[in-house]
């Protein structure tokens, strides 16, 4: 990547975990101190803490759904469902 794109990611993840002050001072403090090219390496473990977090969160919202391991979108028996309603999911499902 390049340091500008990386730079900008370092810092909407920082600015998404919460961590202003990293998120202004890592890539000044980084360059500084002459290690440029670990950028790259900490952008790479800032992505790995985000897909932990949506993952943890996917999980947190299945357990509180209450839902059936197995239920998915795929699964939904809709022809159960009024003629409204479907309607109203595929809108949805386009979102």
């Amino acid at each position: 990547m390049t340091i500008g794109i990386t730079t900008e990611r370092i810092s909407e993840l920082c600015a998404q975990f919460k961590l202003p002050t990293v998120g202004t001072e890592a890539v000044n403090r980084f360059t500084k101190a002459g290690h440029v090219d670990a950028l790259d390496s900490l952008l790479e473990v800032l992505e790995m803490e985000a897909e932990d977090r949506r993952q943890r969160r996917t999980a947190r919202l299945r357990q509180a759904s209450k839902l059936p391991a197995g239920k998915t979108w795929d699964t939904f028996e809709r022809k159960r469902m009024p003629a409204e309603l479907n309607q109203k999911l595929d809108e949805l499902a386009r979102r």
